[in-house]
Formats: C-alpha cells, sequence, structure tokens
C-alpha cells in the first residue's frame, strides 16, 4: 500500500507499512461475527483497535461465564479466547461450550486461544482443550489474518 507525501508542490509516493494500513474491506471478504473474550484492559483494547483496522466490531466479554452467555444470545462465528481469566477460564469455557452447555448448535464453533504463554507445548494445551487455534499476545496482525482467513473458509 502507497501512501501520499506532499512537499511543496511536489507529490511523492511513501509504502505504508501493511500493519498500520487500514484494511477496512478485509471484513467484506472475510465476513465474520467475532466476541474477544479477555480480561485485561490493555490486551482487549489492542485487539479492539486490530480488529477494527479490518473492519470487525467484535463484541467483547470479560470472563468465560460472560461468553458462554453471549453465545446463547448471538449467532457468532468465533470466539477469541483469553486462557487465563477469573471467574471461568479459558480452558473451561470451551470445555463447556464443547459439551453444548452455550447450546448444542454452538457445540463446533470456532475457539482461537489467545495466550501470553509461548512456551514449547502451550499450543498443543490449547488445541487438547478443544480449540481450533492459538494465537499468542501480543498479537501480531498477519497470523490474525491468516487465522480469520482459515475460519472463514471453514463457513463456506
Amino acid at each position: 500500500m502507497v501512501g501520499a507525501l506532499t512537499a511543496g508542490s511536489a507529490t511523492r509516493k511513501v509504502p505504508v507499512h501493511p500493519c498500520i494500513a487500514d484494511h477496512r474491506a478485509f471484513s467484506q471478504e472475510f465476513p465474520l461475527k467475532i466476541l474477544v473474550t479477555e480480561d485485561n484492559r490493555v490486551n482487549l483494547k489492542l485487539i479492539q483497535q486490530v480488529l477494527a483496522r479490518y473492519g470487525y466490531s467484535p463484541q467483547v466479554v470479560e470472563n468465560g461465564r460472560q461468553c458462554l452467555q453471549a453465545l446463547r444470545e448471538t449467532p457468532l462465528d468465533l470466539v477469541l479466547m483469553d486462557c487465563q481469566m477469573p471467574i471461568v477460564d479459558g480452558y473451561e469455557a470451551t470445555a463447556q461450550i464443547r459439551r453444548g452447555d452455550a447450546g448444542q448448535d454452538r457445540r463446533d464453533l470456532s475457539i482461537v486461544a489467545l495466550t501470553a504463554a509461548a512456551m514449547s507445548g502451550d499450543r498443543e494445551k490449547c488445541i487438547a482443550a478443544g480449540m481450533n487455534d492459538y494465537l499468542s499476545k501480543s498479537i501480531r496482525p498477519p497470523a490474525l489474518l491468516t487465522v480469520l482467513k482459515g475460519i472463514q473458509s471453514q463457513k463456506r
């Protein structure tokens, strides 16, 4: 992507880093209803900003209990699930979703772990808990976009 830089009467093209650029059309090509389950306000603000840059307006909740309630009330395509939260953590919330506690039609919902844990074996732990994929914090837009594309292709 290229932006314009004006200096006096001359205009020259300046490359804009794709992570900084506004790509709201992405959500039109890959439409998803997203729920972000995150208890840390800084992390929540960051993920909301990244998703907004790509045209998404996610619903947000602070813990696994609220996640289950939101899923019972609203049809969604994807949960971005923090693993370490108070009340009901992401692992337990995922187990409850897979058991049908958020509704039988939600049992196969796409759930992507959001975790600061980036040690060997953490991804496998999330997958074993029933999550479909894993993203480590701090969220990197290219990794997030790859996950969103994959989720959308599964829906088709």
